[in-house]
């Protein structure tokens, strides 16, 4: 599992949702998050799990690099790292994700 530190980042997945008409319990069951981890990642409590991230841009209709919003330099590099990673078969990037879990401490 990929953790995004986002400290430097903020997220426009309340926005999008407002949009939508969508409440957070909504948006959970549209994109199978349960409403607590939705909640996280509008309040931006954690870290959030690029799996989650995916799920919510995936009901919007979005790629998730438009639910962020950039702060500073730092949010391009994961812009750019999100562009290679999310072209990388599945399999490969279920491979990275176990490793970097393996590496990273638990959020």
């Amino acid at each position: 599992m990929t953790i995004i530190d986002t400290r430097c980042m903020r997220l426009r997945v309340t926005e999008y949702r407002k949009a939508s008409g969508m409440s957070q319990l909504d948006l959970a069951l549209a994109s199978g998050l349960g409403q607590s981890a939705v909640s996280r990642i509008e309040n931006m409590t954690r870290g959030v799990r690029l799996d989650h991230l995916e799920a919510v841009a995936k009901v919007f209709g979005v790629p998730v690099k438009e639910l962020i919003i950039e702060d500073d330099d730092e949010d391009d590099d994961f812009v750019a790292f999100y562009k290679v990673f999310s072209r990388l078969p599945h399999a490969t990037r279920m491979n990275l994700q176990s490793l970097a879990s393996q590496m990273l401490p638990d959020a």
